[in-house]
């Protein structure tokens, strides 16, 4: 009995196990590298603007809108027998004439009225008048034909007066108007591109 345990101790003495495969020293096993592709979103901005209709109260002092006309300016003879009333120029002898002159004024404003001053100045031989100022005040879409004559001595042989006719002064008036602009406002928009790219794990 005992004779055979210690032949089986021989025994397993002499198989030895199987050894594993030993690496080379200095060298690291490589593990292999595994590459997938992604989509990256990557965000710009670009400017997006439109076109904005702002109204805004503007108040203070304006001129109102009109038309001015200058009329005909006439020359005739007052006095002199077969003359009377005939255009100086076609008169040889004229003891008295008359120059008229004027202008036509039109308020063209739709809701406010306001006063035009004109005058006027006429100048003949070895002189001159100057006319009193007429001021008038005129509705909205009203007109005045604002008239100066002048009498004087139209010498032999009979020559004209001449006839400045002018604006004074025009009216303004304070009050509010709404006044529409339009402007271009602008503001940044993000956006993104969808980019393909190569991640190795």
């Amino acid at each position: 009995m005992v004779l055979s345990v210690i032949a089986i101790l021989l025994l397993a003495g002499c198989v030895s196990t199987p050894s594993l495969p030993t690496q080379p020293s200095g060298t690291t096993p490589t593990a292999q590298k595994v590459c997938r592709t992604v989509s990256e979103q990557v965000p710009y901005t670009v400017p997006e603007c439109k076109d904005v209709s702002v109204t805004t109260q503007v108040c203070g002092s304006r001129a109102l809108p009109y038309d001015m006309v200058q009329i005909k300016t006439l020359h005739l003879c007052v006095d002199d027998g077969t003359c009377v009333g005939k255009p100086l120029g076609e008169c040889k002898i004229c003891m008295r004439a008359m120059t008229r002159c004027g202008l036509i004024i039109t308020n063209n404003d739709l809701k406010s009225a306001g006063t035009w001053s004109v005058g006027a100045n006429f100048t003949v031989t070895g002189g001159g008048f100057i006319m009193n100022p007429v001021s008038k005040s005129l509705a909205p879409n009203e007109s005045y034909e604002f008239d100066f004559q002048q009498m004087y001595t139209p010498g032999s042989p009979p020559s004209s007066a001449t006839c400045n006719v002018f604006l004074i002064s025009a009216p303004k008036i304070d009050d509010c108007h709404d006044e529409t602009r339009t402007t271009s406002e602008c503001k940044d928009i993000v956006k993104y591109n969808t980019t393909q790219k190569q991640v190795c794990e």
